[in-house]
């Protein structure tokens, strides 16, 4: 498990005319059950765990709170969209390149809800410089929704101690009685 620090940079996030054109930027209030909806890049407590074939991201703060992650696969030639995308990984050397595709639209970009279109495209890197650290490079672009690509570095302290806990939001959840 790892603490992430440094989640910011929402601002440098430009959002382009086409995005507002499509009504994007009005469908928390359009329709309230998004806000529930899960982003992009949210996880705070997370881990991996590796098999030869594929990981698997399992974080704290999202439902269903994980997503596999394949590796040494393409995406397949029409992936059905999924909240995290469809993830395929290779090693470039000592980092992990994480290609994702196919997002559902209707969740966020991220924490300040930016929207996003079909056609966002995600790249993440992973490398360990030392043992107790894990850097990530966050690319993300869009040719729809954002100006120019948007990309994020971040460092994670390794935290040997923490627990992944289950996280269930029941909140505006209309088959409760079910």
């Amino acid at each position: 498990a790892a603490r992430v620090w440094g989640l910011g940079n929402e601002g440098d996030i430009s959002v382009s005319d086409d995005a507002l054109l499509f009504g994007w930027s009005d469908r928390l209030n359009d329709d309230p059950d998004l806000e529930y909806t899960v982003w992009v890049d949210r996880a705070d407590l997370w881990q991996f765990v590796q098999s030869k074939d594929f990981l698997v991201w399992i974080s704290d703060d999202d439902s269903p709170g994980f997503h596999q992650i394949y590796i040494g696969r393409d995406h397949p030639k029409d992936p059905n969209p999924a909240w995290y995308g469809h993830s395929v990984a290779k090693w470039d050397g000592d980092t992990l390149v994480v290609d994702r595709v196919a997002f559902d639209e209707r969740m966020w970009l991220d924490g300040a809800s930016h929207p996003h279109s079909g056609q966002l495209h995600i790249v993440e890197k992973y490398r360990r410089p030392d043992l107790g650290h894990l850097e990530m490079e966050t690319t993300m672009e869009d040719p729809k929704a954002l100006v120019k690509p948007f990309t994020q570095k971040r460092v994670a302290d390794l935290a040997p101690r923490e627990e992944i806990f289950e996280f269930i939001c029941t909140e505006n959840n209309r088959d409760v009685p079910h």
